[in-house]
């Protein structure tokens, strides 16, 4: 239920108890007064702590935008990472802890496992952005994305595999052909053409004008021999 509905019956209700209680009111009223100016205050302090908490968020995005702005841009690989990193750990870790699950601590995590992976510990990364992908919305599924890359760099295929999957429901803003395209080439590494092929052709067959479509196609005629 929306917050303005919560207010909205329970303003229904204050209302309803009052007009039942007139009489005790009219022989009780300076009770009833600071009853009154009790809930007043209490609905003001309610008031500036959602102010407060929105003001909270907005400074928490802002400061991740400063934050992660040198490591969206970096060029170079992994190694290009390093600096930016170390720089904005500490705040990244910070942000973490103070905003919890909500998106920007999740954002936050997100990048924290960027940074991990950059540096090699894939078991941190891992922990990273399996908590940045504990809700469905695009920081969630590029976490996940991320996540399955740093299962098939650790070996662990079955499970980069499961994960590339939770993203093929199309409920995502990552495009479908690119995690068909990265599980078709990791279907290929354990040993199974023909899943890989399958992946391809659904890149050819339903994303026709996707920047994927030519990688699937050349993959695909190396993986099936032509007719003589």
């Amino acid at each position: 239920m929306r917050s303005d509905e919560r207010h909205k019956l329970g303003t229904d209700e204050f209302v309803l108890q009052v007009d039942r209680a007139v009489d005790w009111a009219q022989g009780n009223r300076r009770l009833l007064l600071t009853l009154v100016a009790g809930i007043v205050g209490a609905s003001l302090l309610v008031g500036g702590l959602l102010v407060n908490r929105a003001n909270r968020k907005e400074a928490a995005r802002t400061r991740l935008g400063m934050l992660t702005a040198e490591i969206q841009t970096a060029f170079g690989g992994d190694e290009a990472l390093g600096e930016p990193c170390a720089t904005v750990r500490a705040e990244l870790e910070g942000l973490v802890e103070s905003e919890g699950g909500s998106q920007e601590g999740r954002t936050a995590a997100y990048y924290l496992g960027i940074c991990d992976r950059a540096g090699g510990d894939l078991e941190a990364a891992r922990v990273r952005f399996e908590a940045a992908r504990a809700r469905r919305d695009l920081i969630g599924d590029l976490a996940a994305l991320a996540l399955a890359g740093v299962q098939r760099r650790a070996g662990d295929t079955e499970e980069a595999a499961l994960t590339y999957r939770t993203l093929l429901d199309g409920n995502t803003g990552i495009p479908v052909e690119s995690v068909l395209f990265e599980l078709g080439v990791l279907e290929e590494e354990a040993g199974r053409p023909e899943a890989a092929v399958a992946l391809y052709d659904r890149i050819v067959e339903e994303h026709p004008g996707s920047s994927f479509l030519d990688l699937a196609e050349t993959r695909r005629e190396r993986l099936v021999p032509s007719s003589p």
